[in-house]
């Protein structure tokens, strides 16, 4: 399977995983990391992983404040809004 590449005669490929360390893909996709950390935290604990509510939160929390700030890195703000 391929599509359009920008060089001319060259396909991309995309039925080949990408390569890259976990770091690189946690920094490509910060928002798709949080969202897998949640749930496996919640997988877990749903089967029976013995932590309490408020260390569920805490774990959450953490994730979501590291991860937020790796997203920040990745994008670049939209700039002071024009109010008047």
């Amino acid at each position: 399977m391929g599509v359009a590449c920008p060089r001319p005669g060259h396909l991309a490929r995309l039925d080949r995983p990408t390569k890259g360390t976990l770091m690189e893909r946690i920094h490509q996709e910060p928002a798709l990391t949080l969202a897998m950390v949640q749930a496996a935290i919640a997988l877990a604990v749903g089967f029976g992983l013995p932590v309490t509510p408020e260390q569920v939160a805490l774990i959450v929390a953490f994730s979501a404040a590291v991860l937020g700030w790796v997203t920040r890195t990745q994008v670049t703000p939209a700039g002071k809004p024009d109010v008047r």
